[in-house]
């Protein structure tokens, strides 16, 4: 068996799929037995949750995006809903550096995901999803990343092992510099204004500003949020 993560009085690590697979008796004894429980598949979750049994004390963390907290909280009475938690892990946890959204700002779930990195909490679920939004930043990001290696080996004949390599060294090097300085709530726009007057970076920037880019993300941004929020509904691709 995976081995078992405790945290501020929380276990995990024990694995098992309610409803699909498995001794369903064993699934009702880790059930009763858990003071934590997590789910995360949408379809799963609607058709399992409302038939088993849960308890007032335990809390319930949600993975899904897309399903409101009143409307899980229905799912898994007696629990109340203070005792429902959305959270938002993204892919780096699974080397403990993450940063994950947790809504609301319940003590042992925090603590929980700091295991994992870090856990930064929402005020409201509107706040959530604004921040879950720019998550959405993250396939672009790595395109810009994949962007940037093909213009290096494409035109001017970089190797790619070698426009790899480097490309990822140097993002790398300046997120730190921007973790670093995301303890000052103007610490990105001071990153920006220090950039050399008239240098490559301030003449990147505006080509960026002029070429619409940055509008672009924030408008990517707003679709994401929409879709979040149930306001838009894109097609599957």
């Amino acid at each position: 068996p995976p081995p078992t993560l405790k945290c501020n009085g929380f276990a995990t690590g024990e694995r098992c799929t309610y409803g699909v697979s498995g001794d369903s008796a064993r699934q009702e004894r880790i059930l009763t037995a858990a003071r934590c429980l997590t789910f995360s598949t949408p379809k799963v979750a609607e058709a399992v949750l409302p038939t088993l049994v849960f308890r007032a004390g335990q809390t319930v963390v949600t993975l899904i995006a897309t399903v409101s907290t009143e409307t899980i909280a229905s799912w898994v009475a007696p629990v109340p809903i203070t005792s429902v938690v959305r959270a938002v892990p993204l892919p780096p946890v699974a080397r403990q550096d993450g940063a994950t959204l947790v809504y609301p700002d319940h003590p042992g779930v925090m603590h929980l995901f700091c295991c994992l990195g870090q856990s930064v909490s929402a005020r409201n679920e509107d706040e959530l999803a604004a921040m879950q939004a720019v998550t959405s930043l993250m396939g672009p990001f790595y395109e810009l990343l994949n962007q940037t290696t093909s213009w290096l080996t494409k035109e001017h004949n970089v190797p790619k092992a070698t426009a790899s390599k480097f490309t990822g060294a140097f993002f790398q090097s300046i997120a730190h510099d921007a973790f670093a300085a995301s303890t000052d709530q103007d610490g990105f726009q001071a990153l920006v204004h220090e950039q050399t007057p008239g240098g490559l970076n301030e003449t990147a920037v505006r080509e960026l500003t002029q070429g619409g880019v940055y509008q672009a993300f924030k408008d990517a941004l707003t679709v994401s949020v929409a879709r979040l929020q149930g306001k838009v509904k894109l097609p599957d691709s």
